[in-house]
């Protein structure tokens, strides 16, 4: 044999196995890319609903096969809560699909006191969810168990991840992040379901925390965040942050003598206005003028006109009465600047005289003279 020919021949050989390999990955590669063209003419349908909720008799969507939502909120602002209003709802109209929920900070007992929850609110055993809790586990096993047992479990339809944050090891990593947001993605495409995520906000804002949160709010189909009422601490507020082709309304709930959220009928959202967060910071434009009507109402209450300084003294009262915060003179002062502007209350007679005084204008009526004779008309 020829060593020289056989070592030439040898690498025609591989070069030709290689090239067999690399039109075999090209084909590959093309497949797959015909695999994820969009048909124009082909006829899909919409997203199906997977959970819904029942808020003053009307039923939102919130959630739809494929997608994946976020609750986000503050420290003990009641997220798991939130989630067994929703497991509940879904729960108590879907009998044969399955709910796979994993607990990622919770032990045993409170895991199992929260599933336990959903048989006293729908006053039956839920004999369609599976619930696991994955605090001991470290978090690369806590990532793969979901994985497995998403992918092993046939008709599941909602899958709950209260504490995603824990399927990563530092939530501002931009690599984990853009990881854990494709694995949410990758699910919930390839296995027809939704999922629901739970995270922290941030101390300083509303924001889901870090890079992770960030990522999660970019592509989640609906993002909600639960707070408590600054009025009410009983009291849990749902809103909507960010939502794609879905209307759920903002709404309430409260926890009930046995540990059960119950949402809050009729429920009317709060003023929001800076007055009631907090009266010796708000800037006077950041004030809502409903509430200067009931401030100007209670300063007109015995008198139809006052005077500057009394005026002042008024609204300073009108304020400690509302809010139980000391006004400044200063700032209410520039306060009656901004009612002025507003047309909320009107200045009368010649300006730094005795005979200058201020009238309301918030209730829509004001005072004319006539020859004497003193009359109201409604604007």
């Amino acid at each position: 044999m020829d060593p020289q020919k056989n070592t030439s021949s040898y690498f025609v050989f591989q070069e030709e196995i290689e090239k067999e390999l690399n039109q075999s990955k090209e084909n590959n590669f093309l497949q797959e890319l015909e695999s994820v063209k969009i048909d124009r003419y082909k006829k899909l349908e919409l997203p199906k609903p997977v959970w819904k909720i029942k808020i003053d008799s009307k039923t939102y969507n919130g959630g739809t096969c494929e997608n994946f939502s976020v609750f986000i909120g503050k420290p003990k602002s009641k997220k798991t809560f939130a989630i067994t209003l929703i497991l509940a709802e879904y729960l108590k109209t879907e009998k044969s699909k399955k709910v796979l929920y994993f607990d990622t900070e919770q032990g045993e007992y409170h895991v199992q006191k929260a599933i336990n929850r959903l048989s006293i609110k729908n006053n039956s055993i839920p004999e369609n969810i599976e619930a696991y809790h994955l605090r001991s586990k470290d978090t690369a096993k806590r990532l793969k168990l979901i994985e497995e047992c998403i992918y092993h479990n046939d008709n599941v339809e909602l899958v709950i991840i209260d504490g995603i944050r824990d399927l990563v090891t530092s939530i501002n990593d931009e690599s984990e992040a853009t990881m854990i947001t494709s694995k949410l993605m990758k699910w919930t495409e390839e296995r027809k379901i939704h999922i629901i995520t739970v995270l922290h906000q941030n101390k300083g804002d509303n924001n889901a925390r870090g890079h992770v949160g960030s990522e999660l709010m970019n592509k989640a189909e609906l993002v909600l965040s639960i707070t408590k009422d600054e009025n009410d601490k009983d009291i849990s507020i749902i809103q909507t942050v960010a939502s794609r082709d879905l209307d759920i309304i903002d709404f309430a709930f409260c926890i009930d003598e046995k540990g059960i959220p119950n949402i809050i009928d009729n429920w009317k959202k709060p003023s929001t206005n800076n007055l009631n967060k907090n009266p010796t910071k708000a800037l006077p434009h950041q004030i809502g003028n409903e509430t200067y009507k009931e401030i100007l109402n209670l300063c007109f209450a015995k008198d139809e006109q006052l005077k500057h300084s009394d005026l002042v003294r008024q609204l300073q009262l009108a304020i400690m009465k509302l809010t139980a915060v000391d006004m400044s003179v200063d700032r209410t002062k520039k306060i009656i600047t901004h009612l002025l502007n507003e047309n909320l209350i009107q200045q009368r007679g010649t300006p730094k005289t005795t005979a200058s005084h201020y009238v309301n204008m918030s209730n829509g009526i004001i005072e004319t003279i006539d020859h004497g004779t003193q009359s109201k008309i409604e604007i």
